[in-house]
């Protein structure tokens, strides 16, 4: 084991920085996003249109912002096992990525309360509203 340690000191070292990193980045930008989220943002809406065509710049945006929220996705999964906020991140990451089905398991992931409290919880230090939330489908 000592000896698999020492050939991969090097990676060790690098996921140990990531972590205290992704770390200390979690504990400023997610409650800086959940603090700026509206307070109906998880509440039931309707279809948006689909547009048949897109501008450069909207293509553009869209490819940034998925992409942004998959690194976001993937931070979470890793603080899931390492210091940070894994679920939150993952549900900050989630809302900024588009694709069918997105509403409703953001609704699902919400339904756990101890996320639904970890929120709520930030935006009452900020001074803002509790987030509402759905009805539970039956």
């Amino acid at each position: 084991m000592l000896d698999w340690i020492r050939q991969h000191e090097n990676i060790l070292w690098a996921l140990g920085i990531f972590s205290i990193i992704c770390f200390l980045v979690s504990l400023v930008v997610i409650p800086w996003l959940v603090i700026r989220l509206p307070r109906d943002h998880f509440v039931r809406r309707g279809r948006v249109p689909v547009q048949a065509v897109y501008s450069t710049r909207q293509m553009v945006w869209f490819v940034v912002k998925n992409t942004v929220g998959m690194v976001f996705v993937f931070t979470g999964v890793a603080m899931l096992v390492l210091p940070g906020q894994g679920i939150l991140t993952i549900l900050i990451g989630v809302g900024l990525m588009d694709f069918p089905g997105k509403h409703r398991f953001e609704r699902m992931v919400l339904r756990q309360g101890s996320v639904l409290r970890a929120m709520n919880w930030l935006r009452e230090k900020a001074g803002r509203e509790p987030l509402q939330q759905d009805e539970p489908e039956m």
